[in-house]
């Protein structure tokens, strides 16, 4: 039987030649490698976006437990061990108790030696910011605003350690002078919970959000630790109460982590040695200049609680930047506090 010549041909050409093959699988690890990146890219944005909606829910969650039981409830913010400046996760935390066992020696107009204080800072219980009433029922409050200091001259004693006050103590007559007190002790993490971590690469920015004054680090402390008890209360209201009803409106910034890292060189934020309060002077929140390599590559997101209302909302922070030298955001908690809408 003869085999037709056209019949040949066309069987000898029905396969691809070895660089069309070649041509063909570049094509697609190309468009795999953009489609990767691209995927990669939106899932790190969500993964910021996601993280603000939880803490929404973790925080909103909290005031409705204070609402619900008739008891201040809270959260605490975990700081990162490897960097005090970012907190990582978040715990409930339960009502603060009272102590008022003994007395308080005026050692002068403000300074008082408490009992078992040093036992009672150990455990986390007392610390800057501690609320004590002097005489107890007296109505008068006073915030610690040191923290404890050992009293060597005092030896074996209850008084072991003592504090500075914010201010004077108008009944205080002389050194070793005896009165009641009641002492509002730190709040505890709630039985049964344990923290809750923020999405992985994702931290809250301590430098770039508007905290209350005591949780921010003392510019002589060369170690620049953030305060260990970071914490949002709220009362059977469901208002803020403690250090953040002071604040005003309480801005969290959470954002990528990779960035955060970049930001640190920023001026203004994290400094290495002998700093003083004008070099050192957050909140400060990182945005693009029109020229030269983006130092934010994810999205920037606000956590708002409003101090007065208890409200709790997320929001776009404003990069709107008009500084030719710093990389720093003019306004950046204004889409938050006017309601208005981010145009990124």
């Amino acid at each position: 039987m003869r085999t037709h010549p056209r019949s040949i041909e066309r069987n000898s050409r029905s396969g691809f030649t070895l660089i069309e093959l070649l041509v063909v699988v570049s094509i697609i690890l190309t468009l795999a490698t953009i489609t990767l990146v691209s995927v990669n890219f939106s899932y790190s944005r969500d993964r910021v976006r996601a993280a603000g909606r939880q803490l929404q829910s973790f925080v909103a969650g909290a005031r409705d437990r204070a609402i619900y039981s008739k008891e201040v409830r809270g959260v605490r913010l975990i700081l990162d061990p490897q960097n005090q400046h970012t907190a990582i996760a978040v715990q409930y935390i339960g009502a603060p108790d009272r102590w008022s066992e003994g007395t308080v020696r005026l050692n002068s107009k403000e300074n008082v030696s408490i009992p078992y204080g040093l036992g009672l800072q150990n455990a986390g219980l007392l610390g800057i910011g501690s609320q004590i009433e002097i005489p107890k029922e007296s109505g008068v409050f006073y915030t610690v605003a040191s923290a404890v200091t050992l009293d060597n001259a005092l030896g074996f004693s209850v008084y072991d350690g003592s504090v500075f006050l914010n201010k004077s103590i108008p009944s205080y007559t002389g050194q070793n002078q005896i009165s009641s007190f009641s002492l509002q002790l730190k709040p505890t993490v709630i039985p049964g919970t344990e923290p809750v971590p923020l999405p992985t690469g994702v931290v809250i920015d301590l430098d770039g959000s508007n905290l209350p004054s005591s949780w921010r680090p003392s510019v002589s402390d060369t170690t620049y630790p953030y305060s260990s008890t970071m914490d949002i209360l709220f009362n059977p209201r469901g208002s803020i109460t403690g250090d953040v009803a002071g604040n005003g409106i309480l801005h969290l910034l959470l954002a990528d982590a990779g960035d955060v890292l970049r930001w640190q060189n920023i001026p203004g934020r994290i400094l290495t040695a002998n700093p003083t309060p004008a070099q050192w002077s957050p909140p400060v929140v990182p945005a693009n200049m029109a020229t030269g390599t983006p130092i934010v590559t994810r999205d920037q997101i606000l956590l708002s609680i409003n101090g007065r209302s208890g409200n709790v909302s997320v929001h776009h922070v404003n990069p709107t930047i008009t500084n030719t030298t710093n990389p720093i955001a003019d306004d950046p908690y204004s889409l938050a506090e006017t309601g208005q809408v981010s145009k990124q």
